[in-house]
């Protein structure tokens, strides 16, 4: 007689998370029940606090605790114990719909060929998105990501990336463009990715991107900038500190020099040099 085959979940969200205050955070989400989907939690620094009750409970909920440090470690914690075809990248503060992730389901299906889709989120920056469905190979001029807009098809292809984490909080000297970083990895690996005009989630507070640059942010832009554009960074590096002191995010002498260590860092490293060196 044959062994029945079990059955995973179409869509595996991710959720990073941190410290005991964070894993009430998730259980704040509400997250809603919808067939076909998993919530995947990667808890750090959880000083062997109690999940509470109602996570432990659901059965589309599972949590993994981490002791490595970095937001990019957490992320590929959670990638690493993903079941879904499809996984949804995740913050324990946003807030879905089962509507919402209907949708990023029904966009795989659409977009047959989509390895990796960014979507859009409601929240109080006004970001700007483009109109239509667009690919971003390379991306469309002034686009950006932040990690809980992006969603991935697993392949064998999309199930090599990671987040590096020499990015993001947490990391030893580069406190941020891990999502960025993220794409360029995945575009220089040949992922067929695409924005799709539709929004996934709620995020009700500011992102790093909207708030001033502390030094770690504007190393880690320095170091971005060089490693996707290495044949005209010393020329991005100057603008991009002139545009954040245009919009009061930092002094352009100050972000200018940080933006400089950070891509004088990334020389240092030989894993963001070969991302580097493959870049066009």
């Amino acid at each position: 007689m044959d062994t029945p085959r079990k059955k995973y979940p179409r869509l595996s969200v991710l959720i990073a998370t941190f410290q005991p205050e964070g894993i009430r955070r998730v259980e704040a989400m509400r997250l809603p029940e919808v067939e076909g989907v998993e919530y995947v939690v990667s808890w750090q620094e959880h000083e062997d606090a109690p999940v509470p009750k109602a996570l432990t409970e659901r059965k589309d909920v599972r949590i993994f605790r981490l002791s490595a440090k970095g937001v990019s470690n957490n992320r590929n914690n959670a990638m690493a114990h993903a079941r879904g075809e499809l996984v949804l990248m995740s913050d324990d503060d946003v807030i879905y719909t089962p509507e919402n992730l209907l949708t990023v389901m029904r966009a795989f299906d659409t977009l047959k060929d989509a390895d990796y889709i960014s979507f859009r989120y409601e929240g109080p920056a006004g970001k700007q998105y483009p109109r239509d469905v667009t690919p971003l190979t390379p991306p469309p001029k002034g686009f950006s990501q932040c990690c809980f807009e992006i969603a991935l098809r697993r392949n064998a292809l999309t199930d090599t990336l990671r987040f590096n984490p020499l990015f993001g909080p947490g990391a030893p000297y580069l406190k941020a463009a891990e999502d960025e970083v993220f794409l360029l990895e995945a575009l220089r690996k040949g992922v067929k990715a695409y924005f799709y005009p539709a929004t996934i989630c709620i995020h009700p507070d500011l992102t790093t991107g909207s708030r001033p640059y502390t030094i770690g942010v504007l190393r880690a832009a320095g170091a971005f900038i060089l490693m996707s554009t290495p044949l005209t960074a010393l020329g991005r590096i100057p603008l991009k500190a002139w545009r954040l002191a245009k919009t009061g995010q930092s002094p352009f002498f100050s972000g200018l020099f940080a933006m400089l260590q950070g891509a004088a860092y990334a020389l240092t490293k030989k894993p963001l040099r070969k991302i580097m060196l493959t870049s066009k």
